[in-house]
């Protein structure tokens, strides 16, 4: 296998997508995740160059005993990218997509409808109370009692 071309005669390299300011960043290992990502993005892109011919098609390298050397170079490009991404996400607090749940909102109480003691369809003069209501009933059941009793008439 050849040794590879200087970066940057195929391709401009990758700059972070991330706005990030070494000045502002403490965590070093933060900034060597960033610096891990995109040096394994910009090796698969100049190893992607090397591979590709004038007509676009992609050569296959192999060793003496026939193997392809590009595959695994590839997969394990893409392995290191995937873990310094899963290194970022963690360095930066991010839970895994899925995991945190949302706390449910406490439900609020329903009010319990009651019967109201003065109907609201009625007039406000005819609104009585069911007490003064039964009130009244058990006082009509009832004889009238006199004031003063009857005297024997002569």
């Amino acid at each position: 296998m050849s040794a590879l071309p200087e970066l940057s005669q195929y391709v401009p390299l990758i700059q972070s997508a991330t706005p990030f300011d070494r000045r502002q960043c403490n965590n070093r290992g933060l900034t060597q995740a960033y610096e891990l990502r995109d040096l394994a993005a910009n090796l698969a892109i100049a190893l992607k160059a090397e591979l590709t011919q004038p007509d676009g098609k992609l050569t296959i390298t192999r060793d003496e005993f026939g193997k392809p050397v590009d595959a695994p170079a590839i997969a394990q490009l893409i392995r290191a990218w995937s873990e310094a991404r899963e290194a970022i996400r963690i360095l930066r607090g991010r839970p895994l997509p899925g995991s945190l749940r949302p706390e449910r909102k406490p439900s609020r109480a329903k009010k319990r409808s009651s019967p109201s003691l003065y109907p609201r369809d009625l007039p406000a003069d005819n609104r009585t109370s069911k007490a003064s209501d039964a009130c009244s009933a058990s006082l009509a059941a009832q004889p009238p009692t006199p004031a003063e009793p009857e005297l024997p008439k002569k």
